[in-house]
């Protein structure tokens, strides 16, 4: 990672989206996480392939580059073959889709998981499948397959697609994002005790995945702390609140601000996944008309559409919620 200097500072939305970006990146260089994770290996074979020729080369190539984007280190499926044939082990190509076969075909590479490439042409069908076995004897493989006509799909985009349902998701990502939810305008936001900004952050700070101390800050008030574990690939969020110095303590006014920012983090959350299922089942009934495989995208788009009615549920819960703290707020305030 290549850690640049910062910008002058200016008034306009455009550098101050810029100027968190630069937090962020400042915060990914130079802050060691309390726990992370050793840099594994993963390798990428062609386990089969009929009939497509350089394809299935440029598909292994493919997936490599993209796990290489993760926090593993990967073995492409040349030097995997290479390795494998130095070493004595079975080849990708014997193994198939034998999993004991590819099992001990990591324990010769050293790497905790294969992902096995799977590709083959019939007439006008494209046939692919991945496959995630890991070198634990106890852990279950993960496979997906989907078919294409001719001439197929944007492989690249296929394959993210396809990796991102077998693979875990710390594979495929290298950072984390942070969600700080305050209602304390202008507070200071540290990071293991590193300056990261003020309420509230125009997007989420991105981390290594790793454990962190998060600190609000503001003059007369009593400092909030929370201790958070940012995993890879995933958006972890919390809410801290300030307590006055010496002023009224006024906790049920703390709980309906936090319930109201509940609801709209909530409902914000709602309408994304309603607007993100409806894409998804537009895109499945373009793909069934056009006579491509579609079951996986109609199931996620109703995943998705049941996902976004619980957000619902919860937003308006927690509207509800707030506003009978604040009422009871309002009659502690006159009592």
């Amino acid at each position: 990672m290549h850690c640049a200097s910062g910008a002058s500072s200016s008034r306009t939305p455009g550098i101050r989206l810029r100027s968190l970006s630069l937090v962020s990146l400042v915060l990914a260089c130079v802050m060691l996480p309390a726990s992370s994770h050793a840099r594994e290996k993963v390798a990428v074979v062609i386990s089969q392939a009929v009939g497509v020729g350089p394809l299935a080369d440029h598909l292994g190539n493919l997936a490599a580059e993209q796990l290489s984007q993760g926090v593993v280190r990967v073995i492409g499926p040349g030097d995997a073959t290479r390795l494998a044939r130095q070493k004595g082990a079975p080849t990708p190509e014997s193994c198939g889709s034998d999993v004991a076969c590819l099992r001990a075909l990591a324990r010769a590479l050293e790497a905790r998981w294969v992902v096995a490439i799977g590709i083959g042409s019939f007439g006008e069908i494209f046939s692919l499948e991945l496959r995630c076995v890991e070198q634990d004897e106890e852990a279950q493989p993960a496979v997906t397959s989907a078919t294409y006509a001719a001439p197929g799909p944007d492989w690249s985009q296929a394959l993210r697609e396809r990796l991102a349902l077998v693979v875990p998701k710390r594979l495929l990502h290298s950072r984390g994002d942070l969600l700080i939810q305050s209602s304390e305008v202008g507070a200071e936001i540290r990071i293991n005790d590193l300056a990261a900004g003020t309420i509230p952050l125009a997007a989420p700070l991105r981390l290594p995945e790793g454990r962190y101390t998060v600190e609000l800050r503001r003059d007369g008030h009593a400092s909030a702390q929370q201790v958070v574990e940012i995993q890879a690939g995933e958006t972890t969020e919390i809410q801290l609140e300030l307590a006055p110095i010496g002023g009224e303590s006024r906790p049920l006014r703390t709980y309906a601000y936090a319930s109201s920012g509940a609801a709209v983090a909530a409902l914000g959350t709602a309408i994304i996944l309603h607007l993100g299922a409806n894409s998804a089942m537009d895109e499945a009934r373009a793909l069934q008309r056009q006579g491509k495989a579609f079951a996986d995208e109609r199931a996620s788009a109703k995943s998705t559409m049941t996902t976004s009615r619980i957000f619902y549920g919860v937003a308006g819960a927690a509207a509800v919620g707030s506003a009978i703290l604040f009422y009871l707020d309002h009659q502690q305030a006159r009592r």
